[in-house]
């Protein structure tokens, strides 16, 4: 599948696609709940259908009983015995039968079909149930809470609890349980309860995060906008709006952010090496992105090379599926290396998905390979970011997401570029284009491609910009290996292209025809 999608569907008659995934941390607690519940009881089968006999016909003789069920006069016995043992039929005042008892005809409910039988009891459940502090409704994350951030819960942000209500949380728990019963049922129950009876307790225990995971659209219809969408959150439980505070906090997140929105400037820096191959969506100097998006969504082959497919946010499926389809025809060595400079993008480089992604692309012949990531930073911000990565892709982890991670000036590349190189092997170029909309969330396109000479192009590219930037080449270590990694580009011998290795034949043979 080229580009980044993963799913279209229709909505509200408008085509929409997801383009990337929103991730962030919900404080969420756990709470011991300890209530009744009606759980509904099945009966023997022989029973049900006497008791059902009995409220069609009134009363019946135990002559009546044996010769309806075609029992033995022992079975009979013991068959009566059940139902006065067990309160549903006491004898009859009058005639020498047996008729249903006040709490037997209590169990059945009239209704167009006729009676039915309702067998209930009341039973004590006690349950660790997990709220999140928020909205203090039933978490929705599938996962358990963790109590510390661990893995990739190191890079996400955390929305911020709601102070008053964890204030009150004993009792608002009580409160959303009961409103959330029926949705606890279903997630946590036996399926059996029918209703709840009582909340007898409420205890809180631990605090920790879960991990909220909504996905990012691109909706095309009009003008188009990137949104998260919502719809698990709307659709939660059976109260409507009981997620609404949730919603509220991931918009107010989204709004603080601050997009890239240089795309023009790296169209430009990208022209002289691409191909073609995103400028041909340019209109003047706006990147079309109904076009390119019908293009997938007709999935249509582009006129491309087979070495080089379209792509979008690397934390998709879909980019996965074409580094696999490419990777069969490179060789991959465990001397490689990879550079991949990050976008100067809120949320980049984060999530599940996207530490998944690092993981493949780092693999060697046996052994994963180095991987360096290049960061564009403020001079002033250089200390503070630099604890900030290193907390995110090192510090606590068995092995670390990146192996290197070195910071360049701001200016050196556009911010709304991100580059992926392995050197000699792959490259993938991916630009984030800004949209309107209320969050102006970027849209992420691009493509990889395993041809030797774009590979070489687009390596020498982004390392002249740095070379000359020689005084940032001063941390030694991984800076140091960076600086022979990007200095080395300059003695590359790049591939010729097709289009050159034809010109230099005619250039030799004036005569000559263009091979076909």
């Amino acid at each position: 599948m080229p580009w980044s999608v993963s799913e279209v569907t229709e909505m509200h008659g408008s085509e929409q696609i997801e383009i990337d995934t929103y991730e962030v941390l919900l404080p969420t607690r756990n709470y011991r709940v300890v209530a009744s519940v009606a759980s509904q009881r099945k009966l023997a089968l022989h029973i049900e259908f006497c008791l059902m006999l009995l409220k069609n016909i009134g009363w019946v003789t135990v002559k009546d009983i044996q010769r309806y069920f075609g029992y033995s006069a022992d079975e009979t016995s013991v068959l009566i015995q059940d139902l006065l043992q067990a309160g549903y039929v006491e004898e009859h005042p009058t005639d020498s039968g047996i008729q249903l008892t006040r709490n037997a005809l209590a169990l059945f409910e009239s209704g167009s079909d006729g009676d039915t039988l309702r067998i209930t009891e009341i039973k004590e459940i006690e349950r660790t149930v997990p709220f999140d502090s928020i909205s203090l409704s039933l978490s929705l994350s599938q996962g358990r809470i963790q109590y510390g951030r661990k893995g990739h819960m190191r890079a996400l942000e955390e929305l911020p609890p709601d102070s008053a209500k964890a204030s009150q949380a004993t009792k608002t728990i009580r409160d959303s349980f009961e409103h959330h019963f029926t949705e606890f049922n279903q997630r946590y129950g036996d399926d059996k309860a029918t209703e709840l009876y009582s909340i007898d307790a409420v205890e809180p225990l631990q605090m920790g995060l879960t991990v909220l995971s909504l996905p990012l659209v691109l909706k095309l219809s009009g003008e188009p906008v990137v949104e998260p969408d919502l719809s698990l959150l709307h659709e939660a439980g059976q109260t409507g709006q009981s997620r609404r505070p949730i919603i509220d906090a991931v918009t107010r997140h989204l709004s603080t952010k601050r997009w890239p929105s240089d795309s023009t400037r790296t169209f430009e820096f990208i022209r002289l090496f691409e191909r073609q191959q995103l400028n041909q969506f340019l209109e003047r100097d706006s990147f079309n992105l109904q076009a390119f998006a019908k293009l997938v969504l007709a999935k249509r082959r582009p006129s491309m090379d087979i070495s080089t497919r379209f792509i979008g946010s690397t934390t998709t499926d879909a980019f996965l599926d074409a580094y696999v389809k490419l990777e069969e025809d490179m060789n991959c060595d465990d001397d490689d290396c990879l550079l991949w400079f990050a976008p100067n993008r809120p949320l980049w480089g984060v999530g599940q998905a996207f530490e998944d992604t690092v993981d493949r692309l780092r693999n060697g012949a046996n052994n994963k390979i180095p991987t360096f990531l290049i960061k564009g930073e403020y001079q002033s911000d250089y200390d503070k970011e630099s604890r900030l990565l290193r907390k995110r892709y090192s510090d606590g982890r068995e092995s670390s997401v990146f192996t290197n991670m070195v910071y360049v000036p701001v200016e050196v590349l556009p911010s709304s570029l991100e580059v992926i190189i392995r050197p000699g092997k792959f490259a993938a170029v991916i630009v984030h284009i800004a949209t309107g909309g209320d969050f102006n969330i970027p849209v992420p396109v691009g493509f990889m491609t395993t041809d030797a000479s774009f590979v070489a192009d687009l390596h020498l590219m982004v390392s002249q910009p740095l070379s000359a930037k020689l005084d940032w080449f001063n941390a030694g270590g991984s800076s140091t290996r960076l600086h022979d990694i990007i200095k080395s580009t300059t003695s590359v011998r790049r591939p010729e292209t097709r289009e050159e290795r034809v010109h230099k034949y005619l250039a030799m043979n004036s005569d000559a025809e263009e091979p076909l």
